[in-house]
């Protein structure tokens, strides 16, 4: 759930689970996504059961919920009406391909710019090792601070996602070896794994080994206290890749392990990091509310309006919907509203020499109101009409459409704010 999601990028709408395209190439081979076809086998018979009234998008994000429920975690609620993609077309800019490569190239793999979401193509986010795979966490902080707002993400939003969701499982990376080839380069078999059977204590993931807890099944703050009362002392773990350990550590400790974008929440140069990793260690409630509210905008922060999310446990939209109050009531009669416009546009022909041009500002105003929207997240269109705010009224392209407006708002004024200005 959070991989399909995470993809989510803010600069054009694209990723995100709605479509489920993570079943296709090219994030379906992506380094991150590792043998998550096993997870998706294991959904099989419940979407052969629903059939076409379950979608994979929605299915991915509730049994991602379900999980996190399962081991005690808060969660704000479920959105359901994703729809699913045939294919993997709409992922193709997120790359690595040819049309990406063209339209958003990333000279240096492992410092992506935006629009690209992630600052390595084939990753979620950044690399867990340390910037280009060095294990310094204080610049480890400073990518993390951009990738995570490539996707709209606060300095909160991000803590309480990476300690929250580093509380559940672990890492595998049993041997230097490798997952063995994806899905893109063997269909049949895909990751297999190269250390040993593959299976259990030799899987291999992400090449990087351990649980960042004592209690990976079970939610609690216990990543925030660890983090920050603990000593950490870097090595390589058995998968050949950077990781850091406790230092002098026996009993359990002994057994756990963090990532450099872990220790990363330690250093950051601007200091914010390290005040909410104290206090999600010293209030597990507020981690609780942080968490859920950051998981739920992670996981449908593509799905646009509250209006188009389905079922009984939608929460109230949040502010990152961008919700519109409810609609004037009662509505103005659009007949007369329209006849009111038909006589400003005659007053304009008979008053103006070029009264001839005189209705096609009002077309122009509608359509750079109306073609903002974009089908990836389903942001912009004219409802709520915010081209008569910033930063849409002072586009270049929208100069002189501030006089259009103010003869609609005289219209407006008539009919007591009803219709609204959209």
């Amino acid at each position: 759930a959070w991989h399909c999601a995470g993809t989510y990028r803010s600069s054009d709408g694209r990723g995100g689970c709605d479509g489920g395209s993570q079943r296709f190439g090219p994030s379906l081979s992506w380094e991150d996504n590792a043998n998550l076809d096993k997870s998706k086998t294991l959904l099989w018979p419940i979407k052969e059961k629903f059939g076409l009234g379950l979608s994979w998008g929605d299915l991915i994000i509730l049994a991602g919920n379900v999980a996190i429920e399962s081991m005690g975690g808060p969660v704000l609620g479920f959105c359901a009406g994703r729809v699913d993609a045939a294919d993997g077309s709409q992922d193709e800019l997120l790359g690595p391909t040819a049309r990406q490569e063209s339209l958003f190239p990333c000279p240096v793999n492992g410092d992506c710019k935006a629009p690209l979401g992630p600052d390595t193509v084939g990753l979620i986010y950044v690399n867990p090792q340390g910037p280009m795979a060095n294990p310094i966490p204080r610049l480890s902080a400073g990518q993390i601070r951009d990738t995570f707002g490539r996707m709209g993400m606060n300095d909160s939003e991000t803590v309480a996602l990476i300690g929250g969701g580093h509380a559940f499982g672990k890492t595998h990376g049993a041997c230097p070896e490798g997952p063995g080839p994806s899905p893109q380069e063997d269909p049949t078999r895909p990751w297999p794994g190269k250390c040993g059977s593959g299976k259990g204590k030799d899987a291999y993931t992400s090449g990087l080994e351990g649980p960042w807890t004592t209690n990976p099944t079970q939610w609690d703050n216990s990543y925030f206290k660890h983090l920050q009362s603990l000593t950490w002392e870097l090595y390589k773990g058995p998968g050949n890749k950077w990781q850091w350990r406790v230092q002098n550590a026996t009993g359990a400790l002994s057994g756990i392990m963090m990532l450099t974008t872990d220790i990363a929440l330690l250093e950051d140069p601007e200091g914010s990091y390290q005040k909410l990793v104290r206090e999600f260690a010293e209030d597990a409630a507020k981690l609780d509310h942080a968490f859920a509210h950051a998981w739920y905008k992670l996981a449908t922060r593509d799905m646009g309006p509250v209006t188009r999310c389905l079922g009984k446990d939608v929460p109230p939209a949040q502010p990152w919907q961008y919700p519109l109050p409810a609609p004037s009531q009662p509505q103005a009669k659009l007949s007369k509203v329209r006849a009111e416009v038909v006589k400003m546009l005659n007053r304009s022909k008979t008053e103006s020499a070029e009264g001839f041009f005189s209705a096609v500002p009002f077309a122009r105003l509608a359509w750079r109101c109306a073609s903002t929207f974009r089908a990836t997240d389903y942001r912009g269109g004219c409802n709520g009409a915010r081209i008569r705010f910033s930063p849409e009224k002072d586009w270049p392209v929208n100069k002189g459409l501030d006089q259009v407006l103010e003869s609609l708002q005289l219209i407006q004024d008539r009919f007591a704010g009803r219709p609204g200005f959209a």
